[in-house]
């Protein structure tokens, strides 16, 4: 990339002349360019060191990562510089690389559905009889804390584990065996796998690269941190960019403490700064910087600035006397952008969660004003729909027969009146040292001995119809793949749908609407040669990002999934106790982090709402009940601007909104 270095501040030329025999952190605040100055930054290094210095760019989202590459792609260097990667992915090359890596073989991760669905609920069911205390949601946690090493970045955060060692213990022996008989590996847990992995085997692991480039370093958590340590440890320079204003991610246990102590940890280091927004308007950034220089205890920095081409912009915090009204305002001001020449998805409608209940709240107004309200949440429907799922398992078991996954979900998530008994019946007793998957097939050639005549002469018939299947499968799709060899492996799967014979037992149904959506829309996306078992993987991963990206209408979504974007207009809605903040035990400082990252997705309109009262289900959230008097938000309270406005007058200047 050849870049005018008149046109580039002093902190880019400084970052640019990075030695990379040190590492370096980059704070780096929204829009301030961090992915253009890392692209120059490659470019410098990879002309200036030549091929002895190889690089690599990590992010936290697969989104951000094909971001990076189209970055890479316009500055002429995907043939210098290796493609940027997930730091989920490279732990589990790094994984793969090694003789001895510990997971189960075949790799298999299960998609959010078999995570849910099926894992996470035989676990808790595991828990519970052995007289554990434990739901669904306290499993996730512990997944959770599992994959961050059950370290903790904040020393002043309590973990699940912290309070019950016992049931701690008694997750890890469960879910050690759990994952050997099922034969899956959770994506989470990877870069953990890999910190410790090369901790064990030390100098004897050939690093691959000699520079890390990690990018939203304050979502890492100390799993991934002990990972890049690990790493660094084998002489590779590690560049760290993010900034702790916008760590957000306290579910997985990252904290800003992970990049504020990034200095300390890899020496020597150089220090680094971008702080000129080049996104926000002047009146949005500075309400942002007000709110987020009311964090206590935060580290003194230089306030985020804007440059010389920024607009003046608009904020607004506004009180509503209802959420009805609160709809309709929002509505309203969506068709204001629109007429004034804003494209509708390039207009942002932000919730701090229960994303679905609010689309059933808006939709009317939206409608109303003749505007789409759009949500990514479909995609998650999609992969639930019962006859994909069965396809989705077809094609599993076609490369490998004995997927414990796919058999589990044919059977217990698929086939009527077949529940999780079945599934404990097998798993407690019946095993020969053998996988889940395994078993099944051996047990179903003894018709089941001990289990009832009726539920076993549902599930052979499901295996009869499946294996069946699967019989004609394998030259099937060598000839398909043959006879058309420019076709996405999507249009395989729905020439599986079209046959429908051997699925009318399981299902006797149609493919959903999502679910069809979903394969149109990720089939072109996915390269040929990643094969049916690479299509499959990248299925739901892939058909989110492209969701994101090509969300028509307005675009509806959590504040966690707006990271990264910039928008014409975004409207923070809720904005009250209860909703953000939500609750009285949530994590205020990160409350305010998520309102932070919300108001800087915005250029030129930003408006915060709140409601005197509220009805349906979203008035309880956060402990609330319908039609009670709600209070502001006390994240914004003594702030120049926390005095929310008049809603109804607010409203009637509709028309300076349009020209913003």
């Amino acid at each position: 990339m050849v870049a005018d270095e008149s046109m580039l501040s002093e902190e880019q030329l400084a970052i640019l002349a990075h030695p990379v025999s040190r590492h370096a952190r980059v704070l780096a605040g929204p829009g301030t360019g961090k992915s253009f100055t890392a692209t120059l930054l490659l470019g410098r290094l990879h002309g200036a060191s030549g091929p002895g210095v190889r690089t690599k760019m990590l992010t936290f989202t697969r989104a951000a990562t094909a971001e990076f590459a189209a970055k890479l792609e316009e500055a002429g260097l995907t043939d210098d510089v290796d493609p940027p990667s997930t730091i989920h992915s490279h732990a589990l090359s790094v994984l793969m690389s090694m003789t001895s890596h510990g997971l189960p073989e075949p790799l298999r991760i299960p998609d959010s559905w078999e995570s849910d669905r099926l894992v996470r609920s035989h676990i808790c069911r595991l828990l519970s009889a052995a007289g554990h205390t434990v739901t669904p949601g306290l499993v996730k946690k512990l997944e959770d804390e599992m994959a961050a090493g059950w370290e903790k970045l904040d020393e002043g955060l309590v973990m699940l584990a912290d309070v019950e060692p016992e049931l701690r213990a008694a997750y890890v022996g469960t879910w050690g065996q759990h994952r050997q008989v099922f034969g899956y590996s959770l994506l989470a847990e990877l870069p953990y796998r890999a910190g410790t992995a090369l901790e064990d085997i030390g100098e004897d692991y050939p690093p691959r690269v000699s520079l890390l480039i990690v990018d939203e370093y304050q979502d890492l958590n100390a799993a991934d941190i002990r990972f890049v340590r690990s790493l660094a440890r084998l002489d590779v320079r590690v560049i760290a960019i993010g900034d702790d204003d916008q760590s957000i991610y306290g579910w997985r246990f990252a904290d800003p403490a992970g990049i504020l102590r990034f200095c300390d940890e890899f020496t020597p280091s150089h220090d680094y700064s971008l702080s000129v927004s080049r996104r926000c308007g002047r009146q949005i950034l500075q309400a942002a910087n007000e709110l987020i220089a009311s964090a206590p205890g935060r580290s003194a920095k230089r306030s985020l600035t804007t440059g010389p081409e920024a607009p003046e912009g608009m904020f607004a915090y506004v009180r509503f006397t209802n959420n009805r009204t609160e709809a309709a305002a929002a509505a309203a001001i969506a068709a204001a952008r629109v007429r004034a020449g804003v494209e509708p998805r390039d207009i942002l409608v932000l919730v701090r969660s229960q994303a679905d209940r609010w689309r059933s709240e808006l939709q009317p107004a939206f409608e109303s004003v003749g505007l789409q309200l759009a949500s990514v949440d479909w995609v998650t429907d999609a992969i639930a729909d019962p006859v994909l799922r069965a396809v989705i398992a077809l094609a599993r078991l076609l490369d490998d027969p004995e997927d414990s996954l796919a058999w589990w979900a044919l059977t217990e998530g698929l086939t009527p009146q077949v529940g999780p008994a079945f599934t404990d019946y097998i798993y407690d007793g019946r095993l020969q040292g053998e996988r889940w998957g395994k078993a099944l097939l051996r047990l179903s050639q003894a018709e089941f001995p001990g289990l009832s005549r009726a539920t076993a002469a549902r599930v052979a018939e499901t295996i009869a119809a499946v294996t069946a299947r699967l019989g004609t499968l394998t030259g099937d799709l060598k000839a398909w793949s043959e006879e058309n060899p420019d076709a996405p492996w999507s249009d395989w799967l729905f020439a599986e749908l079209d046959d429908s014979d051997w699925r009318a037992a399981l299902i006797g149904d149609d493919l959903g609407e999502d679910a069809e959506k979903l394969l149109r829309l990720v089939g072109p996306a996915v390269p040929l040669d990643a094969g049916l078992r690479g299509f499959l993987n990248q299925l739901e991963p892939v058909g989110k990002d492209l969701a994101t990206e090509e969300a028509g209408g307005v675009r509806l979504m959590s504040i966690s999934k707006s990271k990264g974007l910039t928008a014409d207009t975004a409207l923070i809605l809720g904005v009250e106790e209860g909703l953000i903040p939500l609750g009285r035990a949530t994590d205020l400082d990160e409350e305010r982090r998520l309102l932070y990252v919300a108001m800087t997705r915005a250029q030129r309109v930003c408006v915060a709402t709140c409601a005197a009262r509220r009805s349906g289900q979203l008035a309880r959230s956060g402990g609330g009940r319908t039609q009670v008097q709600r209070r502001r938000s006390s994240l914004l309270d003594g702030l120049s601007y926390g005095a929310p406005i008049d809603g109804a007058e607010f409203v009637t200047r509709i028309n300076e909104i349009e020209m913003a």
